[in-house]
C-alpha cells in the first residue's frame, strides 16, 4: 500500500487527508472511497487519460484509493494529483517520495496541472500542519510564493513529476515580503478639533467608532478616512486576508498592503454579512478582517443583523454553524457606524425636527442598548459652521507612532498588529499603567455614572489610547476625563 498527503480546509482550518493506494482482488478498476463527492468520482476518468497520454500502462488490476479520514466529505478537485502519485508510485512508475510533502493539483486530459483556485489558504494550511514541502501547479508559483517556510515544487505535467531529479529542484526561498514604509501624509479632509480627535483616537487604538448627526454633516466622509490612516498590514495578516478572499471568491490585489474597508448596503441580508451558505463562505465582517468594516445608516440595517454582531464584536472571530458544517473565520476589524438622530434627521440641528418624541424614542430602539454598549467611542456631529481656521486636517503620523508604541508593548504576547481595542483584558491590565489619581477618578466616575464592567474595561483602552497619542508612559487622570467624554450619545 502507498500512502500520499494532502489537505481538507474546513473555512480555515486546515486537516491532513491521508490518500492510501493498494491493489485489492477483483474486477480490473480504479475505486475511490471515503467520501468522495461527484467531483472526485470523476477524477479517475481525468486521472486515467492523463496517465495514458504518457504512455504509461497500468496493470490491469483493481485498486482501491481511500481518503482517510473516511467521515469527512470530500468536495475539491485537487487531490487528483495525491491520487495520481500514489497510482504512479504503486505501479512502479515514480522514484522514491519525500516525506512532510503534500500535494495539490488537477489534470487536463492531456496530463497538464490547471491552476488550483484557492491555493493560499492550501498552502497556509499545509504549513500549519507541518508539512515541509509542497507540489503544485506551476501556474500558481507567483502566489504561493508569499508563503514561507515550505519548500515550493511547480509541476507542469505528469512527465515532469516522473523525472528523477523532480524534487531536486525546489523553488528558490523567496525572502519574506515586509509591508512598505508607510508615507506620512496629511489628509485634505478638514474636520472639526473634536472630530478630528474621535477620528484619530479610533484609528491609533482601533476602537469601535459611532458617529450621529443629521444629512449632509460629513458623518460617511469622515469615517471614510479611517482607512487612509491606519497603517499597511503585516505579512501574517495579508495571508489570512488573502485566504479569506479566495475562500469568498473575491479578487484582492496580492501587492496590495491596505487594511481592507468594507462598507456593505443596510439591505445586505444576514448571511453576506456573516457568512455563511451551503459552502460556509466568509461574510463581509471576516472580510474585514485587520481593517474597517463600516455600517452606514446603523438603524435601517435588520435588528437580527445587528444582534448577530455583537458576538464576533468582543471574540474577534465568527462562528458558522450549517448542516454542510462548522467552521471559524477571524473578524478582528474595527466596526464604525453612522446614522440620523431621528427619523427625519434633524433633531437637535438648525432644521426644526418634524418627530414626536415617541418616534424618536422609537426609532432608537431600532439599535439595541447591548450593541451600543460595545461601541466603544460615540459622537454627536452637528450642522453648525466649522471655520476654515477651526477647523484640522487629519494627520496619519500621530496614529502611526501610536500604533508602534502597541506593538512594541504587546508583541510578546498577542502578536504584531495587536491594538488597545483588541487586546485581551488579562494583557490589558498588565500593560496599563494607571497613575493614583486615574485610578481614583475611575473609581469614582464607576461608581456615579454606575458604570458596568464592560464600559469600565472601555474607559481604560481609550485612555491607554490617549496616554499612547501623547507618548505618555502612565495613564493619567485627564486621560480618563477625556475618554468619558465618547461615552453614548443616547
Amino acid at each position: 500500500m502507498i500512502t500520499v498527503h494532502s489537505i481538507a480546509l474546513q473555512g480555515l482550518t486546515p486537516q491532513i487527508i491521508e490518500v492510501e493506494v493498494s491493489f485489492v482482488r477483483g474486477q480490473p478498476q480504479l475505486t475511490i472511497i471515503g467520501l468522495p463527492n461527484r467531483i472526485i468520482t470523476e477524477a479517475k476518468e481525468r486521472i486515467s487519460a492523463a496517465v495514458q497520454q504518457q504512455g504509461i500502462r497500468l496493470r490491469s488490476r483493481k485498486v482501491v484509493v481511500n481518503l482517510a479520514p473516511a467521515d469527512l466529505k470530500k468536495t475539491d478537485s485537487y487531490y487528483e494529483l495525491a491520487i495520481a502519485v500514489g497510482l504512479l508510485k504503486l505501479h512502479g512508475e515514480l522514484p522514491a517520495l519525500p516525506a512532510n510533502t503534500a500535494y495539490f493539483g488537477e489534470f487536463s486530459l492531456e496530463g497538464a496541472l490547471k491552476p488550483l483556485r484557492n491555493p493560499i489558504p492550501l498552502l497556509t494550511g499545509a504549513k500549519q500542519l507541518g508539512f515541509t514541502k509542497v507540489v503544485i501547479p506551476a501556474l500558481n508559483i507567483d502566489q504561493a510564493k508569499l508563503v514561507s517556510e515550505v519548500e515550493l515544487y511547480p509541476l507542469e505535467n505528469m512527465a515532469e513529476l516522473r523525472s528523477r531529479d523532480f524534487f531536486k529542484r525546489a523553488y528558490p526561498k523567496q525572502p519574506v515580503p515586509t509591508a512598505p514604509i508607510p508615507q506620512l501624509t496629511s489628509s485634505k479632509l478638514r474636520l472639526d478639533p473634536l472630530t478630528h480627535r474621535i477620528i484619530t483616537i479610533a484609528a491609533a487604538g482601533g476602537h469601535n467608532l459611532l458617529l450621529v448627526g443629521p444629512p449632509g454633516v460629513g458623518k460617511t466622509t469622515a469615517i471614510s478616512a479611517l482607512a487612509g490612516l491606519l497603517p499597511p498590514v503585516c505579512q501574517q495578516e495579508r495571508l489570512s486576508l488573502l485566504s479569506l478572499y479566495s475562500l469568498a471568491n473575491k479578487q484582492r490585489l496580492l501587492s496590495n498592503w491596505q487594511r481592507p474597508f468594507r462598507a456593505p448596503h443596510h439591505s445586505s441580508s444576514r448571511v453576506s454579512i456573516l457568512g455563511g451558505t451551503s459552502s460556509l463562505t466568509p461574510g463581509e465582517i471576516s472580510l474585514a478582517h485587520a481593517g474597517v468594516l463600516f455600517l452606514d445608516e446603523l438603524t435601517e440595517f435588520s435588528r437580527p443583523v445587528l444582534e448577530a454582531l455583537r458576538e464576533p464584536m468582543v471574540e474577534h472571530r465568527i462562528r458558522i454553524s450549517r448542516n454542510t458544517g462548522q467552521v471559524a473565520y477571524p473578524a478582528q476589524c474595527l466596526v464604525a457606524a453612522s446614522c440620523n438622530p431621528c427619523t427625519c434627521g434633524y433633531y437637535q440641528s438648525k432644521k426644526a425636527c418634524q418627530c414626536s418624541p415617541y418616534q424618536i424614542q422609537q426609532y432608537r430602539h431600532r439599535v439595541s442598548g447591548p450593541l451600543l454598549d460595545r461601541i466603544e467611542l460615540q459622537h454627536f456631529l452637528t450642522d453648525i459652521y466649522t471655520s476654515p481656521s477651526n477647523a484640522k486636517p487629519l494627520s496619519r503620523e500621530p496614529v502611526l507612532a501610536a500604533f508602534s508604541l502597541q506593538q512594541q508593548r504587546y508583541q510578546p504576547m498577542e502578536g504584531l498588529q495587536a491594538t488597545n481595542g483588541k487586546v485581551s483584558e488579562t494583557v490589558l491590565e498588565k500593560h496599563l499603567n494607571l497613575e493614583t489619581s486615574a485610578t481614583t477618578q475611575l473609581t469614582k466616575s464607576a461608581t456615579v455614572l454606575q458604570l458596568s464592567l464592560r464600559s469600565i474595561s472601555q474607559l481604560k483602552r481609550i485612555a491607554r489610547t490617549i496616554a499612547d497619542l501623547e507618548d505618555s508612559i502612565t495613564v493619567k487622570a485627564e486621560h480618563i476625563s477625556e475618554a468619558l467624554q465618547y461615552r453614548r450619545v443616547w
